[in-house]
């Protein structure tokens, strides 16, 4: 049936215990013992809410300040958003070198991001290094001097970013979109980041006074999540978030305002009911229904939230249904989603509309998607209280991005909002939401917004799109019957963890499986061999494509009210999504990926799915047809940007004829070639189980998962001819260097040059380059301003090194960026300091710990390790081998490698 390959009994397992279990159940979802989460506020009046999750080894402070765009008064414009900066350069203790090396030198992954209603600093660190993480955070929202001397640097920054935004297609349309639905003169319209007039105009002195004002712990709110001990985090924070800022030095213009914080203005659309239109310069139509309700209760606020799922939240819901009615609109993506602001809540019907598409048919059916929700059906009802319920546990095991993406309800809602919101999600019935929505929707005001290429600017009586009586029946389910019951096996309890091990089945899919007993989550990760290797000729992206379209055979209802996906509560994704933070490394020549997880109950369920989803069929015209035209939307916003067509230019230029030069989407001409018989053909040989490596991690025992994994994939048959052997990589035998129009506001530099290295060289130059990328962002981006976001890496192809530099700048700032890079890039005169190596390395190595927090971060991780590192020790070996680095092997390998010989560069202009 299957032998074991290979163990690690060492090798570190990373899990979080989860909270919520002790609130909810799906059913008897109180296995993994924890604390609830714990709200209070401080006597200096900041609140503070704790979710401990013991297990992970990893904390997360989340830390909101009341200080966003609609807070700014026109002299404010562009404030939050500088101060994000700012906040970075030094404090009345640490200089800007100081907090970045002493982030780094403890492990912690230190950022933040403004948005309309506040600013979010997120720092995640080991947890015996919480007391330093917490001091630096806080000293820094405190304790920050707006140094003068940076001032001017981080200007040039941000001019940057704005300079980068304009050139996405998308970032246009969101602007306008904002403009139509709220009205130019609101505050939820003022751009987060500012204009280039109001930045270029702002000064120090204004900047500062906004500090004092809205920098205050009475404006903040710390979100603590993570392996931490309740009594010593509380203590910790009332210690360094003190009562009120310490002064600034003698002579400081930072004392303590006087003057209360800004509040933020209630959110309203600002039309009448009624539709408006835009045009955009941009790929895309989008069209917006949105309309405002009253701060909810938790329980209605849970009962909107599944409205929102049934109406937009997978491939087959209401809005898709709408929207794919004779004749169908067509279409690239739909949503629905409910927003907390200041004041009430906003829900919002979205579609992104493909090249032709009838923009006012397509509102009519988002309308039409709206009325039908006044009538619910208790199986799709259902289907979304399950998937709600298990995204709210999935989500706690994100310790690195949970507060980014939950960071609306966690800034507005009130004490006790939470545990009752995620109770509510359970009781609440289809009845009472179908009786809500009528109650809430019938006297609510209702926008219609849309903006894109080639329509009318334009504004319509809301009643002109009133959908026929019949459309709005055709969308509500008549009688499916009750829910289809899923068969749940709950796995038997384990006795301890099992650390990984790998395991090879007879049809040659190699499983790799670890438990633990601290999570409920259960993650399927499918790792596709070689997958640009084994493309035929002339149709590059084909496995992208067939990825793409896997997706319908898993969000397929086959007449039931709702699809196999959602009646296991299941999340599936088969395609990158570079828009998730730490989730952006699956766009790769080198294999794809198909990711598969659900809590526990739902394992076997989740092992039939993938398997159905690997037999097929393959050959829907439809699915692929869908697949294709979202796959060219992408190609076309990538290619939009210049920093897009200069990191396509530089791979062809790099590995010239290699499959690493393919580009993994392909492009226009290699998609429209492809039939469903193609395809089907293509999939036969490409998904063959002797190509497969399957990454199975939760708290499932090994006899178990495997005893299921047998019976399902172990099913499959081999179908496959072979991986072809791979070229090895082209060195860089020669210089070139390269312009091309890049047609945005903003220029692009990249770098890049293959090389031989020594094995034993491996991690001194990893250390090397992380070093040589630190003193490049601190002068260039520092010190000099010339850009937003720049950095040097390396990556390892066998026995060769790719060393490769990019850079966003605005064009007057290109001679000086190229040598700067250049002179970092040769830095073969490196002479190392031990803080700076302990810096690199600890940095490095926490982010791989970021990677791996999640069930689904390791099951990729395992996978992938195995498949390009050489075992699922990798991990250990990478950090046994960095932290061995000395300063005479940083001097040592910068002198053989970092020097000046054969480069491509590709410049987008």
């Amino acid at each position: 049936m299957f032998r074991p390959l290979y163990s690690r009994q060492s090798y570190p397992i990373v899990h979080s215990v989860l909270a919520l279990l002790l609130l909810i159940s799906i059913p008897d979802a109180s296995r993994a013992g924890a604390s609830a989460p714990e709200e209070l506020v401080l006597d200096n009046g900041m609140r503070v809410l704790l979710f401990p999750h013991p297990g992970s080894g990893m904390v997360a402070s989340n830390v909101f300040v009341g200080a966003g765009s609609t807070r700014e008064e026109d002299r404010y414009a562009g404030s939050s958003h500088f101060l994000e900066h700012v906040l970075f350069n030094g404090t009345t203790r640490r200089t800007q070198e100081e907090i970045y090396a002493a982030t780094d030198r403890i492990g912690a992954y230190n950022n933040a991001t403004t948005r309309q209603e506040y600013t979010h600093y997120m720092m995640v660190v080991p947890l015996q290094r919480l007391a330093k993480a917490l001091d630096i955070q806080a000293d820094m929202l405190l304790h920050s001097t707006l140094p003068p001397e940076k001032f001017e640097k981080e200007r040039g920054i941000v001019l940057e970013e704005l300079s980068k935004d304009k050139d996405d297609p998308d970032y246009r349309l969101e602007r306008a979109l904002g403009e139509l639905l709220y009205g130019p003169a609101s505050a939820f319209a003022r751009p987060v980041l500012g204009t280039e007039e109001t930045i270029a105009a702002l000064p120090r002195p204004t900047v500062v006074e906004y500090y004092k004002r809205q920098y205050v712990p009475s404006n903040m709110r710390l979100v603590l999540m993570g392996d931490f001990d309740h009594d010593e985090a509380l203590e910790l924070v009332r210690k360094v978030f003190r009562a009120e800022p310490a002064p600034g030095p003698q002579g400081s213009d930072l004392a303590p305002s006087a003057e209360q914080p800004l509040p933020g203005p209630s959110c309203a659309l600002g039309a009448p009911a009624g539709v408006t239109t835009r045009e955009v310069d941009a790929p895309n139509t989008v069209v917006e229904l949105a309309l405002t309700l009253p701060t909810a209760t938790p329980e209605d606020a849970a009962a909107l939230a599944l409205l929102a799922h049934i109406a937009g939240g997978t491939k087959s819901s209401r809005l898709e249904q709408a929207l794919d009615r004779e004749p169908a609109i067509p279409h690239e993506e739909t949503s629905a989603s409910l927003g907390y602001r200041q004041g009430a809540q906003l829900f919002v019907l979205r579609a992104r509309l493909s090249e032709g598409a009838a923009l006012i048919e397509a509102a009519t059916r988002l309308l039409a998607t709206l009325r039908s929700l006044e009538q619910i059906d208790e199986a799709e009802f259902a289907a979304a209280q399950t998937v709600l319920l298990t995204q709210e546990i999935s989500q706690k095991e994100k310790l690195h991005y949970y507060a980014l993406f939950e960071g609306d309800r966690l800034w507005h809602m009130p004490e006790g909002f939470t545990q009752r919101y995620i109770s509510a999600l359970e009781k609440t019935e289809a009845a009472g939401a179908g009786g809500l929505a009528q109650r809430m929707f019938a006297n609510a005001r209702i926008q219609i917004v849309a903006a894109g290429p080639g329509i009318e600017t334009k504004t319509m009586e809301l009643a002109d799109l009133e959908p026929e009586t019949e459309m709005v029946r055709a969308l509500r389910p008549r009688g499916s019957g009750p829910a289809i019951e899923t068969t749940r096996g709950r796995p038997s309890a384990l006795d301890a963890d099992q650390p990984p091990e790998v395991i090879q089945l007879d049809n040659g899919l190699t499983v790799v499986h670890t438990a633990a007993q601290s999570t409920r989550m259960f993650a399927l990760h499918l790792l596709v061999k070689n997958r640009s290797l084994r493309e035929p000729p002339g149709v590059d992206g084909i496995a992208d494509l067939l990825h793409r379209s896997l997706a319908a055979i898993a969000e397929d209802k086959g007449g039931a009210a709702s699809s196999p996906l959602d009646r296991i509560g299941a999340t599936l994704k088969v395609a990158d999504n570079p828009w998730i933070p730490y989730d952006d490394y699956y766009s790769t020549p080198l294999y794809s990926f198909i990711r598969l997880e659900c809590v526990d109950e739902h394992y076997s369920e989740a092992l039939e799915l993938l398997t159905r989803m690997l037999q097929g069929p393959h050959d829907d015209a439809v699915a692929i047809d869908d697949a294709r035209k979202e796959m060219l939307s992408a190609i076309q916003r990538a290619g939009a940007r210049p920093s897009g067509k200069a990191r396509s230019r530089l791979r062809e230029l790099l590995y010239p004829g290699h499959p690493l030069s393919h580009a993994v989407m392909g492009d226009g001409q290699s998609l429209a070639g492809i039939t469903p018989e193609m395809l089907s053909d293509f999939a036969s040989d490409y998904l063959s189980p002797d190509q497969l490596i399957l990454s199975v991690v939760g708290n499932v025992s090994r006899d178990e998962a495997l005893a299921a994994v047998d019976a399902t994939l172990g099913q499959l048959r081999v179908r496959g001819a072979g991986t072809p052997t791979a070229p090895e990589t082209p060195l860089t035998g020669q210089t070139t260097r390269e312009e091309i129009e890049g047609g945005g506001k903003q220029s692009s530099i990249r770098m890049g040059r293959v090389f031989d290295v020594d094995p034993g060289d491996r991690w001194a130059l990893i250390v090397a380059v992380r070093i040589a990328s630190g003193r490049m962002q601190q002068d260039l981006r520092e010190t000099r301003g010339l850009a937003y976001s720049l950095g040097i890496s390396v990556g390892y192809y066998g026995d060769r090194a790719v060393v490769t530099a990019s850079m966003g700048t605005r064009p007057e700032n290109l001679d000086e960026a190229e040598a700067g890079m250049r002179s970092y890039l040769f830095g073969a005169d490196m002479e190392a300091t031990t803080e700076e190596i302990e810096t690199a390395v600890n940095g490095y190595l926490s982010r791989m710990r970021m990677r791996r927090i999640t069930s689904m971060g390791q099951a990729f991780n395992l996978g992938r390790d195995l498949f390009l590192k050489g075992g699922i020790d990798y991990a250990e070996r990478e950090a046994t081998g960095l932290t061995s680095v000395t300063a005479q092997d940083v001097t040592r390998v910068a002198k053989r490698y970092l020097i000046d010989g054969p480069m491509v560069t590709v410049i987008a202009r």
